[in-house]
């Protein structure tokens, strides 16, 4: 592979370091400091001079010392992985840089030995791209979280692999809404929709050459202001910073999701397909809430573009629809959608 994986290391003395800086949340005096760690001076700025250089935020005053104001917004894996309760997932994390797909990459090192189930490739710095794979995408620099899960699901009959599309958009969906407090809907087949605007998308590829093997592909804007969407995305998507007013860490979104997907792998592995469907209504935005409620949608597929009202949404099965040309009811499954978008609720 061209691209460069990123690692940060980062010493036992900067380590401790900033566990005192993060459970003080504090000033603390270096010449305290350099005592409690055992440090002589010219160690503790040196290890202060490490996490400046990873990007965590410290603040100096002259008369009261030193103190952790922010934590950095690239990915750092001991901020994503240290203490973070997961089974299936989280066991191989790799970062990379200037990756324009996430899957891609997942595929290239299940080809060459250096993935396996619960590896997570995550995209930093990713450059600009317009679409992603066939969706309606757009993302850019570090501003997102772009990444890819390799999942290992011999025992799951064909049919029951479309739930890995259902957990994927269930752990966006509660990840910014339970954990981020941002009211995110699913429109199905896979995005992620905050008051009518795209804010995340899910795509679950197979390889022939790996038939024990699925990647998970989650996209997510994070950090993106009004004016980093390109003219013909405007209107139409969105970002936490957006959505919540501020920016946000993308290491602790990041940790919330892989926590919430981890639990929903779990689940899927023990076969709770009726709870998992029940969930996924809960979150679903086309999903009527009140009697006489019409929902219209746009459909689009490899067909054509097809606009009607909704009759039934359903994960596996699929979105039924009134036809507002015909009064034709016409069904689409999950393989036959490229996109649906909601044009009046």
């Amino acid at each position: 592979m061209d691209q460069i994986q990123e690692k940060y290391f980062v010493s036992d003395k900067a380590v401790e370091l900033l566990k005192i800086l993060k459970k003080s949340g504090k000033w603390q005096l270096p010449a305290e400091l350099a005592i409690d760690l055992k440090l002589r001076r010219e160690a503790l700025f040196e290890a202060i001079d490490e996490l400046f250089e990873i990007g965590y935020g410290l603040e100096f005053h002259p008369y009261f010392g030193l103190r952790l104001i922010n934590l950095p917004n690239a990915f750092i894996p001991g901020e994503i992985t240290n203490n973070l309760n997961v089974n299936v997932i989280n066991k191989d994390l790799k970062i990379l840089k200037g990756v324009t797909s996430s899957i891609k990459s997942a595929f290239q090192m299940l080809e060459s030995g250096d993935a396996d189930e619960g590896t997570i490739v995550l995209a930093d710095e990713q450059p600009e791209i317009k679409t992603w794979v066939d969706h309606d995408w757009f993302s850019t620099g570090i501003y997102g979280i772009c990444l890819a899960i390799v999942l290992k699901l011999p025992s799951l009959e064909v049919e029951k692999s479309k739930y890995l599309n259902l957990i994927g958009t269930l752990s966006i969906a509660y990840t910014l809404t339970d954990n981020i407090h941002i009211p995110a809907k699913i429109v199905f087949p896979s995005s992620i929709y905050v008051y009518n605007k795209k804010i995340g998308d899910v795509i679950v590829k197979h390889n022939v050459n790996f038939p024990d093997y699925l990647v998970m592909g989650i996209n997510v804007n994070v950090n993106m202001d009004e004016d980093d969407f390109p003219e013909e995305f405007a209107g139409r998507a969105t970002s936490v910073k957006i959505e919540s007013g501020h920016s946000v860490n993308r290491n602790e979104i990041l940790r919330y999701l892989l926590f919430n997907l981890d639990n929903l792998v779990n689940k899927l592995r023990k076969r709770k397909y009726r709870p998992l469907e029940m969930l996924w209504r809960d979150y679903c935005a086309l999903t009527p809430r009140a009697e006489g409620e019409e929902i219209i949608v746009l459909v689009k597929t490899n067909a054509g573009e097809f606009e009607g009202s909704v009759i039934s949404s359903d994960p596996i099965a699929g979105i039924r629809i009134k036809l507002a040309s015909t009064n034709d009811e016409k069904s689409f499954t999950i393989d036959d959608v490229e996109s649906v978008t909601i044009q009046s609720q």
